[in-house]
């Protein structure tokens, strides 16, 4: 086993964290040549254990042809003994994909370890929810045709090769589920490339694309796929304390006259405006965005068990801990005029020790429990491991 203070060098040291934020904001893709090559992320060992071992949800698993889903019945069968489950029947997937199917693993990250730390690293740059999905092509046949995505997405060849053709978005920040569907591109191409083994692309949310294994090789990568939080998801959330103010809870003047159509509505518009000044409204929101992600929490067994909620004036610590909750959150100015620390439904106020340890832990990597101590007052150590043997009980944190 590694040390457990060892820093894994991963996908985001090797294109840079201010390099990746650089090309979101400039919104133009970027091509960052062979930086992914050892470890690889994800092997054709992984994919056949997964496979092989695992049965799956039709909903994980997915064929794609021409535009079209093949059936999960003519590759898979049900598991006995469960009505959800099913494994995959070899010779028929062989079969599809040689006819020109794309395989794909629908969020992976759930069920590869490597992969989840690199989506996890990629939520706490990015403050939002990442999906990552494997896809396996064989011929030049597309999956998918042209399309685009709503999201920003990183693309890694981890397997023989792939031709990408990609065009600028047709319609500004459009959305899968708009007013309106934006046209599709006309002319040549922005671009016309090849991705070889270990080449990383990133295509900013809204670009038309196109992938074929056309180049003679099979073709096999991952997609991490972060999800923009926009206005309307401000919104979706905002509308739910309208029925605080008691204007927007009363009945509509339906049968009033224009004038007092028009006085009710200005009333409204008055209180909305007075709700969306209200100081710290975008904080709680994006906390409340944060915290409705409950994925990337662990268990911690036995000890979890043994132990019990923290109590006392100290609690046993393992030898290290991880921050395995990606979707954490400070607000400096919480309630008091402290910092507050939110995750996955939770609120702590946050102190200068606590500051200390999270500020330590945030990276996601592995630290000893004796860094943690170190960067603290002795007289704040017992208080910190009752603050961290709860992160651990509630699974925001891992232990080994």
């Amino acid at each position: 086993m590694a040390d457990a203070t060892e820093r894994r060098k991963d996908l985001l040291d090797a294109i840079g964290r201010e390099a990746l934020l650089a090309q979101i904001d400039a919104r133009r893709p970027r091509i960052w040549r062979g930086i992914a090559t050892s470890p690889a992320l994800f092997t054709w060992d992984d994919l056949n254990d997964l496979l092989s071992r695992q049965p799956l949800e039709p909903s994980r698993l997915t064929l794609a042809r021409d535009r079209s889903t093949i059936p999960h019945e003519s590759y898979t069968l049900q598991l006995p003994s469960s009505r959800r489950l099913r494994n995959v029947v070899p010779q028929a997937l062989h079969e599809h994909l040689a006819e020109g199917a794309t395989l794909v693993v629908n969020a992976v990250d759930e069920l590869h370890e490597d992969t989840e730390r690199t989506a996890a690293d990629l939520e706490r740059l990015l403050h939002t929810h990442v999906v990552t999905n494997l896809y396996g092509s064989w011929t030049g046949t597309q999956g998918f045709g042209l399309h685009f995505d709503d999201q920003e997405v990183v693309v890694v060849q981890l397997s023989g090769r792939k031709r990408w053709r990609y065009y600028p978005p047709t319609r500004t920040a459009a959305l899968l589920n708009d007013v309106v569907r934006p046209p599709k591109p006309v002319g040549e191409p922005y671009a016309d490339i090849v991705l070889e083994e270990g080449d990383v692309l990133f295509l900013p949310r809204g670009w038309w694309h196109g992938a074929s294994a056309s180049e003679g090789t099979h073709s096999l990568h991952l997609t991490y796929a972060a999800i923009p939080v926009t206005g309307v998801d401000f919104f979706r959330w905002f509308v739910r304390s309208l029925p605080a103010e008691e204007i927007f809870r009363v009945d509509l003047p339906l049968r009033g006259s224009a004038q007092e159509k028009d006085a009710h509505v200005q009333r409204m518009k008055e209180v909305l405006g007075e709700m969306l000044t209200r100081p710290g409204l975008a904080d709680r929101f994006l906390a409340a965005f944060a915290s409705g992600d409950n994925r990337r929490m662990h268990t911690n067994l036995p000890t979890a068990v043994t132990a019990g909620p923290p109590s006392g004036p100290a609690a046993a610590l393992p030898a290290a801990l991880r921050l395995s909750y990606a979707r954490g959150r400070i607000t400096e100015d919480g309630p008091g005029g402290r910092p507050v620390f939110t995750a996955a439904g939770n609120e702590w106020e946050v102190g200068k020790a606590r500051r200390l340890a999270l500020d330590t832990l945030w990276d996601g990597a592995w630290h000893t429990t004796e860094e943690l101590r170190a960067a603290v007052p002795d007289e704040a150590w017992p208080r910190l491991t009752v603050f961290l043997a709860d992160l651990l009980h509630r699974g925001l944190v891992s232990g080994r």
